[in-house]
């Protein structure tokens, strides 16, 4: 089954990042409907989303804003709703790698593999019966994944924008979420037809009858494939190197900032190698621990602020054995 996976988490804080269009496409109907949508994505620490069409945010924050603003929208099928929303390029490189190519089985596993650059905190695998293509997504960690809305949406996308580009279009058969089941399913109907509709699953995903995969796409381009397979391979190359080392010395220096320490010989301790071997790798990476802690600390900190989290909390949670050293930090991160 293969798979295409990244995350960037921070077990100390249950802390998962993902990327998501959905709030500045929410930000949008908000105001459509006379909402404040700075107010509302405020509320949540989410105004980037004012500014960028992708905002990068804590997956239950995400999912607890799109519930609260399914409930100001009076919209209990939001997900759903904002499909038709969704511009063609959207999702950028990776999106027009998937368009390119020649059929809708390729198109499915170039998204498993270029997932990762859609979107670090979802994995997307694919798996094939004797009767169908299966697409499961899900985010390790969260039972629920990304919560109804951003399920839906998720499953919805797919279904919807496959079937634009297929040529003789494209159905399930199956249709699956990770969330508990509505009691309203007739908006699902409109968009998954007879599928049939199941919840409270391991993951997100439908089922695609195998004659249906093997249908052209009307968007193939072989050579636009080719020259997104260059660069998007390039991108994929510099994460499974530079990145997966260095991702891994962060996740272990957030593991220790939770036991209380931030030193070079605790992360060198969980890494299983000497700190002098440590220094030696981030130095063939162009950095340094300090670095690398300083990074995640910033990054943590600016997440926590959005928040609301008080300083003196956000001080204790980042390492700081006083406000003045903090301080410190935060001047220079601001510079």
């Amino acid at each position: 089954m293969p798979a295409a996976r990244g995350i960037a988490q921070y077990p100390f804080l249950g802390m998962t990042l993902m990327r998501s269009p959905l709030p500045g496409l929410i930000g949008s109907r908000l105001a459509e409907q006379g909402l404040d949508p700075g107010e509302c994505l405020g509320a949540f620490g989410l105004q980037q989303a004012l500014q960028d069409s992708h905002v990068v945010a804590e997956v239950e924050t995400l999912a607890a804003f799109y519930d609260d603003a399914a409930k100001r929208l009076d919209q209990p099928d939001l997900g759903l709703e904002l499909v038709s929303a969704v511009r063609r390029g959207a999702y950028g490189l990776a999106e027009f790698g998937i368009r390119a190519a020649p059929t809708m089985r390729e198109a499915i596993r170039r998204l498993a593999r270029f997932s990762v650059l859609l979107n670090e905190a979802t994995v997307v695998e694919l798996e094939e019966t004797s009767q169908a293509l299966e697409i499961h997504q899900r985010i390790p960690g969260y039972p629920l994944a990304g919560g109804r809305h951003a399920n839906e949406f998720f499953i919805a996308v797919l279904l919807v924008s496959g079937h634009a580009i297929t040529q003789g279009g494209l159905i399930a058969t199956e249709v699956w979420f990770s969330h508990p089941a509505p009691e309203d399913l007739s908006r699902h109907r409109s968009i998954f037809g007879d599928a049939k509709l199941s919840f409270d699953r391991p993951d997100n995903g439908l089922a695609i009858p195998l004659e249906n995969a093997e249908r052209t796409l009307a968007s193939a381009d072989p050579e636009l494939m080719r020259a997104i397979d260059h660069q998007a391979n390039a991108l994929l190359a510099n994460r499974s190197g530079h990145n997966e080392f260095i991702d891994r010395v962060r996740e272990c220096s957030a593991k220790t900032l939770r036991d209380g320490s931030s030193s070079l010989a605790d992360v060198a301790q969980l890494l299983a190698m000497t700190p002098r071997t440590l220094q030696r790798r981030l130095a063939e990476h162009e950095t340094s621990f300090r670095e690398v802690l300083d990074g995640l600390r910033k990054e943590l900190h600016a997440r926590l602020t959005a928040q609301g989290v008080c300083a003196q909390e956000v001080a204790f949670r980042l390492g700081y054995a006083d406000m003045g050293s903090f301080r410190r930090a935060q001047r220079r991160w601001s510079t």
